[in-house]
């Protein structure tokens, strides 16, 4: 075929296809067309959205000398109580927390427990010590909370006794913000244990043999607490058999 003939029939092709007609394009069995490789391209996601951009985790500072600089004196004065410590830890069933006694002013021997609210998805924190005591069944528990934050909070306490280890929990008081001081009454019959269906229906359990203490900061925030002057009524020690006498 020759050239004229090409460019006549390309002519006519423009002119078809124009027209919304479909144009048959003659090619020459002695000049084939060359085949195009057409590599496919993977689709690419959208970019994200600022909505859509994953929001790294951020660490807080927390410097607990300024946070005890910070809090005015606990308007009760008195020796240390419960706090007084180095056995404090976080319970894990519990929002994440830290827990640790220090020294409420640098030239004074008074200790207090700071205890620091991370928040989480539970309602509150827990924190406990060993603590072996006896206490009195008409008896109170006694204590000073400072919260830090600028919110109410609630706290309570509890106690694990005996060898099976039973866990009775108080019912909880409100905390406000600065100092609180909150008294628990131990004959009261408004604990919760797994026997009660946990409901603040029943007596504490085994108060002469208390194996454990347990505080509970009833908030899902983040913050920081202080607890001072921990007391509780506990009966008395049986007194030293004398040496020779009976039981020596």
């Amino acid at each position: 075929m020759n050239s004229r003939k090409i460019v006549l029939m390309a002519i006519a092709a423009g002119v078809l296809a124009g027209c919304g007609a479909t144009a048959v394009v003659e090619e020459s069995a002695s000049a084939p067309a060359a085949a195009v490789e057409v590599t496919p391209v993977a689709p690419q996601p959208a970019p994200a959205g600022p909505a859509e951009q994953p929001t790294p985790p951020q660490q807080v500072s927390f410097d607990v000398k300024a946070f005890l600089r910070a809090a005015p004196p606990n308007p009760n004065s008195g020796p240390d109580g419960l706090e007084r410590s180095r056995e404090w830890v976080v319970l894990d069933w519990a929002n994440p927390a830290e827990v640790a006694a220090w020294k409420y002013r640098e030239s004074l021997d008074d200790v207090v427990l700071v205890i620091r609210l991370k928040g989480g998805p539970r309602d509150k924190v827990a924190v406990m010590r060993p603590a072996a005591l006896q206490l009195r069944k008409d008896g109170k528990l006694r204590m000073d909370v400072f919260n830090g934050t600028n919110r109410e909070m609630a706290v309570a306490f509890a106690v694990q006794s005996t060898v099976d280890d039973v866990y009775s929990e108080s019912v909880a008081l409100p905390a406000k913000p600065g100092w609180t001081h909150l008294e628990f009454d131990l004959a009261a019959q408004n604990f919760k244990t797994a026997a009660s269906d946990w409901k603040h229906t029943t007596t504490l359990w085994g108060p002469e043999e208390v194996r454990r203490l347990v505080l509970l900061v009833y908030d899902a925030g983040a913050g920081a607490v202080i607890v001072d002057r921990i007391e509780v009524d506990a009966e008395e020690a049986p007194p030293e058999p004398a040496a020779g006498g009976p039981g020596a």
